[in-house]
């Protein structure tokens, strides 16, 4: 149940990273990819993607469940 509950949220992610790319605004989505793709390497230039949310991202819950 786990592998496809997250084969499932892959898929929707899939498809939001389509749609951006399809409206033209990927500099942050390469941004993201390019800090991901080296966990655990010291990266100063992507330090503002570890910064503390802002306060209205306090209120989103984020799932991958139908």
């Amino acid at each position: 149940m786990i592998i496809a509950n997250a084969l499932i949220c892959g898929k929707k992610i899939q498809l939001i990273v389509i749609k951006i790319k399809s409206l033209g605004y990927i500099g942050p989505l390469t941004q993201l990819h390019q800090a991901l793709s080296r966990p655990y390497d010291e990266q100063p230039e992507y330090e503002s993607l570890a910064a503390v949310p802002p306060a209205w991202g306090k209120a989103l819950e984020v799932s991958c469940s139908n």
